[in-house]
Order: structure tokens, then C-alpha cells, then sequence
């Protein structure tokens, strides 16, 4: 016999069983929200893992054990992907799983180091220390990212217009001006000749410039990414 039954660990569940008069053969989770979120690609923004690292930090220093510090962040936490992983982390330590094996379980939020790190400090018997040194961390962390995506806006903007400006000239000003050089009947400065050639390759050529633009910009958003 085959049946569901909602709780927060599988050993609530096989308790709950037992009180029932039933002996489980075996426990496993079923597809939930979770699972189908990660074929979906959900995502937890930098942001969101800044504020649970700064939320848990505070909670742990005013004394909070580690279960009711995540009840209270993953309640507070808008974040629909992110709360359901908090709750299967409190699951997973209910059922004697340390904080860090817990959060490792989630590579896609938690990195290597950020689990790494919370183990040492459960290790040394200093996770409140390296906890609020993770938050101190990440919160400079995002303030140097904003500061710089600040600074480079100005930048792109001018390198932006400077690229369609050009783009414009090429494509539609300057194939104009051809046959009115070619009407004149005169030998072209070499320069002049130089500037023809290259309208008339990206005039013919364009999306080729464009694609090595566009794989440009995707290698380098890859290259920023990693670790």
C-alpha cells in the first residue's frame, strides 16, 4: 500500500505512521514545489542570499538556535524558490544534518566556499563569528558590484551611441557619397578609398559584424560569471 502524507522530515512522517499503527517499509519524498522549480531554471538573486546571510547572522548573535534563525528568515524571505530551499534545509537538520551539508546540498545558491566556510566555523565552534564574517563579506561584496555597474553605465551608454553612430554612417551616409565621388571622375586619396571599402564590407557584411559583436558580449557576461 502506497500513500502521501505531508510533514516537515521523513522522520515526522514515520512518526506519524507509527502513531497511525502503520509500519513504513520505506520513506521518500514526493516531486514537490521544489523539485519543479529547478527544472525551471528559478534563480536566487545575489541580493537574496546577502540579505539571508545578514538575517541569519543577527538572528544566531541575539542567541536564536540555528532552526528558529531559519524559520524566521525563510518566513520573511519573498523569494518563493529561496523559501521553499530554506525549509528543506531546516528539514534536512532536523534529521541530523549539519548547517553546512545542508546548505552544500544547494550548490546553485550556496558555493563551495560559502558552505566550506560555515563548516569550519561549525568545526571551531565559531559559527556566529564566521557567520557575521560571511554577511560583512558579501554585503561589501554588493556594494563594490553596484558602485562599478554605477560607474560603467555612463560609459556604455557613450560607447553604445558611438557604435550606432557609426553604424549609421557606414550603412546609409557614406554608400551615398560614393556615387557622387564616382561622378567626379577623379583619383580618391587613399584614406577616402580605405573609408569606401569599409562601408561597402559592412554594408553587405553587417550581420556578420553583429553576430561577433553579440558572441563578444555573450564570452565576456561567461567569463565574469565564473568563479
Amino acid at each position: 500500500m502506497q500513500s502521501v502524507i505531508e510533514a516537515e522530515s521523513e522522520q515526522a512522517v514515520i512518526n506519524k505512521l507509527l502513531e497511525m499503527s502503520y509500519f513504513p517499509v520505506s520513506v521518500q519524498p514526493e516531486n514537490t514545489y521544489l523539485d519543479k522549480q529547478k527544472s525551471y531554471f528559478k534563480k536566487v538573486s545575489r541580493k537574496d542570499l546577502v540579505i539571508f546571510t545578514r538575517q541569519l547572522s543577527s538572528l544566531i548573535e541575539s542567541g536564536v538556535n540555528i532552526l528558529d534563525s531559519l524559520r524566521i528568515v525563510t518566513n520573511q524571505t519573498s523569494n518563493k524558490y529561496f523559501k521553499a530551499v530554506l525549509s528543506d534545509v531546516s528539514a534536512k537538520i532536523k534529521d541530523g544534518k549539519s548547517l553546512s551539508e545542508s546548505l552544500a546540498l544547494y550548490d546553485n545558491i550556496f558555493s563551495s566556499l560559502y558552505a566550506s566556510i560555515i563548516h569550519s566555523g561549525e568545526a571551531s565552534g565559531n559559527l556566529e563569528k564566521v557567520i557575521k564574517g560571511l554577511a560583512e563579506f558579501y554585503e561589501k561584496d554588493e556594494e563594490f558590484r553596484a558602485s562599478l555597474r554605477a560607474s560603467l553605465t555612463y560609459p556604455l551608454f557613450i560607447a553604445i551611441v558611438g557604435v550606432l553612430t557609426v553604424a549609421v554612417l557606414m550603412g546609409f551616409v557614406i554608400p551615398k557619397l560614393v556615387g557622387m565621388f564616382e561622378d567626379l571622375g577623379q583619383t580618391l586619396p587613399l584614406p577616402t578609398k580605405i573609408l569606401i571599402n569599409v562601408s561597402g564590407f559592412f554594408t553587405h557584411y553587417w550581420w556578420i559584424i553583429f553576430a561577433v559583436i553579440g558572441l563578444f558580449i555573450f564570452s565576456l557576461q561567461r567569463a565574469v560569471r565564473t568563479a
